[in-house]
């Protein structure tokens, strides 16, 4: 019996060295997103993820390569003045503390576009990305890591540019906010 405690205790504490690396892979970059009924949160697992893109359709924009080199999605949607301004300030504090950069901002009469992202070592991957969308009452925010192959998002952005220009002249109403308003997710 005192070789089966000596095994209990040790693994209890291998399990206690490794509760804050397991706290840690748990972490996602908007977890300081507030709580509220104007916050719709959806998450979107890499598993998840790996179905989709195994299934993905020429409609979507979105490459399967690129959705399969997620670990995880996070989208949200605020409907309220008072939680977009709380939702920003989640967003800049993901910024802060997982030292992203901006990537890209887009302004007009309406709406603010911003795409936060980290690069890798080798700066040919973005491994975390924020995409903001917003306008004075309501906001969408999309959360993600992984490794994305810049090159990649580049061309489907182009694509999605194109598609948008094409819409414009064609006077179809569309929110062209490539590639975040690409995938549907309702």
């Amino acid at each position: 019996t005192i070789m089966k405690t000596t095994i209990k205790t040790m693994a209890l504490a291998a399990i206690m060295m490794l509760m804050p690396l397991m706290a840690r892979a748990a972490e996602h970059l908007l977890d300081g997103m507030p709580k509220s009924d104007n916050i719709e949160r959806i998450f979107i697992s890499k598993t998840m993820l790996r179905l989709a893109g195994s299934m993905v359709g020429g409609g979507s924009g979105v490459p399967a390569d690129i959705i399969r080199s997620l670990n995880y999605m996070e989208v949200y949607d605020i409907d309220s003045k008072g939680e977009v301004k709380k939702a920003m300030k989640a967003v800049d504090e993901a910024v802060k503390k997982h030292d992203m950069e901006i990537m890209t901002e887009v302004q007009d009469d309406k709406n603010e576009v911003m795409i936060y992202g980290t690069l890798s070592d080798d700066e040919k991957t973005v491994t975390k990305l924020i995409i903001v969308n917003k306008d004075k009452n309501d906001a969408q925010v999309i959360a993600m890591e992984g490794k994305i192959d810049i090159k990649k998002v580049m061309d489907m952005a182009e694509k999605q540019k194109s598609k948008a220009k094409k819409d414009d002249d064609e006077g179809v109403d569309t929110k062209a906010v490539a590639p975040a308003d690409s995938i549907s997710l309702k």
